[in-house]
């Protein structure tokens, strides 16, 4: 609680106070460094936690991959990411595959990314597709973008419709309310 508010120093002593450590006391203070982009303190709480005789899971990884790409910390990151699927065996989920695009994509490695989304064994969703569309275009490379397989930009055009769809919907509603207020206010004399 204290980390996702911003009390990183009362985070820190409530978890150095307590009497058992595990992963469920460990993991909030890894994804609350991340949270504010603290991601070499996530970092040293995630080999801290390591060097103590804990063992990640797949939780965990997502807390730290996820803290080094919001502070860009793109070696540290890959060196976490393979530490996840060779030392450790967890087979990567969506949550994984989306940190490490995010992450390269944000540090221009798009290429590399885009290496890691292409033989995902998932479904790109929204979180992966999402990073590598954002990269393009902040990096003005949109024929990249049209070199990604048919299936993205598919994926691309259901979501998009889906958000239109849920737009739509909220402007019906909001519109709806105008007229409720609308007939409202004269009889209030407004």
């Amino acid at each position: 609680m204290y980390m996702k508010c911003g009390s990183l120093n009362e985070g820190s002593l409530v978890c150095e106070k307590l009497d058992v450590k595990n992963l469920i006391s460990q993991d909030p203070m890894i994804a609350g460094c991340g949270m504010h982009s603290l991601g070499k303190d996530a970092g040293r709480y995630f080999y801290g936690m390591v060097e103590t005789g804990f063992k990640p899971d797949k939780v965990t990884f997502v807390a730290v991959l996820s803290a080094c790409s919001r502070a860009g910390l793109v070696v540290k990151g890959r060196k976490i990411y393979d530490q996840m699927t060779e030392e450790c065996a967890i087979e990567p989920r969506m949550e994984h595959y989306a940190c490490v695009v995010n992450l390269l994509s944000r540090s221009g490695s798009l290429q590399e990314a885009r290496e890691i989304a292409k033989p995902m064994p998932l479904t790109p969703n929204a979180c992966v597709l999402g990073a590598l569309l954002n990269a393009c275009r902040v990096y003005k490379l949109p024929v990249l973008w049209r070199q990604q397989p048919p299936t993205f930009s598919a994926r691309i055009r259901k979501l998009w419709q889906a958000i239109c769809f849920s737009l739509s919907l909220l402007l019906q509603m909001a519109g709806e309310m105008i007229l409720q207020v609308r007939g409202f206010l004269p009889s209030r004399r407004v």
